[in-house]
């Protein structure tokens, strides 16, 4: 195990370190914006579904069918 994760840590201290990871890498490497950009997307998808009831962890495929059918206009 990596000396800095520790016993007890949350998917979302993981989720928020791995956001942050890839939004220092942008600076060296542009291309990271895409990687901060899906983890992003997927913390905001979590947050969500969480709010509406939903399953968390849905992945991409499933939440593009699933968008229209819960957020109509």
């Amino acid at each position: 195990m990596p000396a800095n994760i520790y016993d007890g840590l949350t998917q979302a201290e993981l989720d928020e370190a791995l956001l942050l990871c890839a939004r220092q890498q942008i600076e060296t490497e542009p291309n990271y914006t895409y990687v901060a950009a899906r983890l992003l997307m997927a913390r905001i998808r979590s947050e969500v579904t969480a709010v509406v009831g939903g399953q968390v962890g849905h992945p991409h495929e499933a939440m593009v069918a699933a968008y229209p059918a819960r957020f109509r206009a």
